[in-house]
């Protein structure tokens, strides 16, 4: 017990955990084993889990500062100090094993990582230091035991993990995707030729169709889970958007699930793109749906929130600045914390094999991910689920639209189209459709090409470009280039 006043103030005013411990009886009980190989030593301790119990009960708190009573919980010490004494878990034995190694080989010094149990029942983190004074080498009658909490540190390292996973799948996921995508492209392509040649009603040409266009649904999951899909972002009215989804959501959802949606007033508008947050919503509800086999509620909320840097990294790492936030929450299931941390992951479902892909909640990932936003989920076992949609604020409101679609286009009268696709196989598809319909076709692999073309072409009335491109530039590029020229 620390009597000196001023020690006394200064050792209360320290931030750190720290707590006075007399390990003398510990030694005393190291010293009669007789036991000389450190070795042996750590083997009789592992052998013999009643001496390591035994050793902890003899440790002796005689002083904590106030940072260790906050740390723990506690108000009084001499409570904190009654009950530190008497209570052991597991991980504390563990600790007191290192500890008992580090006394028998005579060291000062003992760093560790733990958890501990605070009044409350909550746990935390820390990294803890154990020091001998000098003067107490021999007996350890008085040794200092500071505790860090790191329980913040730790969770930011696990997010900041689960985020480089999920993007390394990405790469993976969006490299597969591309490839398979033009694979269907040529599949698809070639069965709505053969359609044209042998008739429309051929039940095996209408297979092929079905299951090309599924795989291309996959596929184009999967490039959104990777944020490869081309978006075209704009200022969108997110609460007309989810009110006018209402209707649609209560129709596939079914009667016994019902749809409320709600929007705070001053919404700020959304820059995303419209069409792929329709899906996104449609995808949260559908798994909503899923959660809830005997019915319940399904809601959406549209709020505006700021996040700083602080917010931003406890909010999956989303930068700083204005958000429009779409909550989407139903009454079902809930998740285990086990599942939330695998969520996100491609083709990870709970459900039954052939009752999902798995694609789900990874492409609304990707989506707000790509769109410069975040996600994140708060579920708990039997009380539902809230995934919310974090989506940049828009400096501009949206577009009027005249509502008017474009007039179907007419066949080919010998006009020029240059071809630009990197795929030999889906440029050769795109040639033999485009000669159908009554075109000319100017091929290139790349934009390198296409400049080429472009230079030597005596006339060029049209450029069909796909938007991922080798050689360092990409379709879009090729249009902003095309656009500034005219």
């Amino acid at each position: 017990m620390i009597e000196d006043i001023e020690l006394r103030t200064l050792f209360d005013a320290v931030p750190v955990s720290v707590r006075v411990e007399d390990f003398s009886a510990v030694r005393s009980l190291i010293d009669d084993l007789d036991i000389d190989d450190p070795e042996r030593f750590a083997a009789y301790l592992d052998y013999n889990r009643d001496f390591v119990a035994k050793a902890a009960k003899r440790i002796r708190v005689i002083d904590a500062n106030t940072a260790a009573l906050l740390l723990h919980g506690y108000d009084s010490k001499e409570e904190f100090i009654t009950t530190v004494t008497r209570s052991f878990s597991e991980k504390n034995l563990q600790a007191v094993r290192g500890g008992l190694i580090a006394i028998h080989a005579r060291k000062r010094l003992l760093e560790f990582e733990t958890s501990i149990a605070r009044r409350d029942g909550t746990t935390r983190s820390v990294f803890v230091r154990w020091t001998v004074p000098p003067g107490y080498e021999e007996t350890y009658a008085r040794t200092l035991l500071t505790s860090t909490d790191i329980t913040e540190l730790r969770r930011t390292e696990e997010l900041l993990h689960h985020a480089q996973r999920l993007e390394a799948v990405g790469k993976i996921a969006g490299g597969v995707a591309h490839d398979f995508n033009n694979l269907l492209a040529v599949i698809q392509g070639n069965a709505e030729l053969l359609s044209d040649e042998i008739g429309s009603n051929n039940a095996s040409i209408r297979a092929i169709e079905h299951a090309s266009l599924r795989g291309a649904q996959l596929t184009q999951r999967l490039l959104a889970f990777s944020r490869q899909q081309s978006l075209r972002p704009q200022s969108t009215n997110v609460a007309a958007l989810v009110q006018g989804m209402r209707e649609m959501l209560q129709r596939s959802l079914g009667e016994t699930v019902a749809v409320e949606t709600w929007s705070t007033d001053e919404l700020s508008h959304a820059m995303t793109d419209p069409g792929q947050l329709e899906h996104a919503l449609l995808n949260l509800a559908l798994n909503a749906r899923d959660a809830m086999p005997g019915g319940g509620k399904l809601s959406i909320r549209c709020e505006n929130a700021g996040l700083d840097q602080e917010g931003g990294a406890q909010e999956s790492y989303g930068k700083a600045g204005a958000y429009v936030v779409v909550s989407v929450s139903d009454t079902g299931q809930g998740m285990s914390p086990e599942v939330q941390a695998q969520a996100f992951e491609p083709f990870f479902t709970t459900k039954e094999v052939g009752l999902g892909s798995g694609l789900g909640l990874s492409m609304v990932y990707g989506f707000a991910k790509q769109s410069g936003g975040s996600v994140m989920i708060e579920s708990q076992e039997g009380q539902g689920t809230t995934v919310r949609v974090y989506l940049l604020a828009a400096d501009t409101p949206p577009a009027s639209l005249d509502g008017k679609r474009a007039a179907a286009l007419p066949r080919g009268k010998g006009e020029v189209i240059l071809l630009v696709e990197d795929d030999e196989d889906v440029r050769a598809l795109g040639r033999q459709m485009l000669i159908g319909l009554g075109f000319r076709v100017i091929e290139a692999g790349d934009v390198a090409q296409a400049r080429q073309a472009l230079e030597s072409a005596a006339q060029l009335d049209l450029v069909l470009t796909d938007v991922v491109l080798p050689g360092g530039a990409s379709g879009l590029d090729l249009a902003d280039e095309l656009h500034k020229r005219s």
